[in-house]
């Protein structure tokens, strides 16, 4: 009988995905609202992008119905109201790393995505150079960031930090963020991008909040990301699609615990953005700085 039951539910499942249609336009709509929400109680908003800003082929290959473009019609309503820090890592310099299958340098594949992200939004983005070490090849840094600078790109460098992001006392330090540049912004919704894991996306989040605070300028913090589907269980079809897919980069899917015990729902979320949370915590107790986010919920738009 219990065979026959959970049989049924798979056909009746089955049906549900072969009947259901991504809602883009509504789905768009309040991801833009909720994003001017939080930009019209907060001031200036870091924005940390978690995958592509203008093709999220990630999304659409998972969740049923979803535009491949989702993101770029989200933030091409919004170009007149934002800035976009564009970051990376030091160390792909060095390795001159590849993230295509052509051989492509690593220069020549930033400045196409560069080009792609201004033709999409009007917006030239700014250039964010993170993790370097002065004592490793810096003549190195200093050609690509003069390659990118005769092109009128604006580039600033951001340094590495021992024990980041472990030693909040180390990280607050003038050996931490305020030997970083301070990049001045003109616009108040500040994308921080980078497709790929490493960039030091939220540790430009973070140096910018504190230099920000230490002339009184308030800003805060939150995450976009359309994956993980929050309100769908762990083990959703889409949501386990996905672990499968993030499990080599050592992040796993878990539930917000803390919103849990507020609401008595689940919500899905990253270990690293519970990591993510936890900072942001540290960096308050530390500072000036008042989120006021008591769950990791609370700093995502999804």
């Amino acid at each position: 009988m219990y065979q026959f039951y959970f049989i049924f539910l798979e056909i009746m499942e089955k049906k549900f995905l072969e009947n259901w249609k991504f809602d883009a336009d509504s789905y768009i709509k309040e991801q833009r609202e909720a994003i001017l929400s939080r930009l019209e109680k907060f001031g200036r908003l870091y924005l940390e992008i978690e995958w592509e800003t203008v093709k999220n082929v990630e999304a659409s290959e998972l969740i049923p119905g979803f535009p491949v473009d989702a993101n770029k019609m989200i933030f091409q309503e919004l170009k007149d109201k934002i800035e976009i820090l564009f970051c990376i890592n030091a160390d792909d310099i060095l390795k001159d790393t590849e993230f295509t299958m052509q051989d492509v340098p690593f220069a020549e594949y930033l400045e196409t995505r560069l080009m792609v992200i201004e033709r999409n939004f009007g917006v030239k983005p700014v250039i964010v150079i993170n993790n370097i070490d002065i004592s490793n090849m810096f003549d190195l840094v200093l050609n690509f960031e003069r390659r990118f600078q005769k092109k009128q790109y604006r580039v600033f460098e951001r340094y590495k930090i021992l024990w980041y992001p472990y030693n909040m006392k180390s990280m607050l330090s003038e050996n931490g963020f305020e030997e970083d540049d301070h990049i001045p912004l003109f616009k108040n919704l500040v994308l921080v991008i980078w497709p790929n894991a490493n960039s030091g996306k939220f540790s430009t989040c973070l140096g910018q909040m504190y230099l920000d605070s230490n002339i009184w300028i308030k800003s805060w913090y939150a995450k976009f990301s359309v994956l993980p589907i929050i309100d769908l269980p762990l083990d959703d079809t889409i949501n386990s699609a996905y672990q499968e897919k993030i499990k080599e980069s050592g992040r796993e899917l878990q539930i917000d615990e803390n919103y849990k015990q507020k609401t008595w729902k689940d919500f899905v979320i990253t270990n690293k953005d519970q990591e993510c949370f936890e900072i942001l915590k540290s960096l308050e107790k530390n500072t000036e700085i008042s989120l006021g986010y008591d769950c990791v919920s609370e700093m995502i738009i999804d």
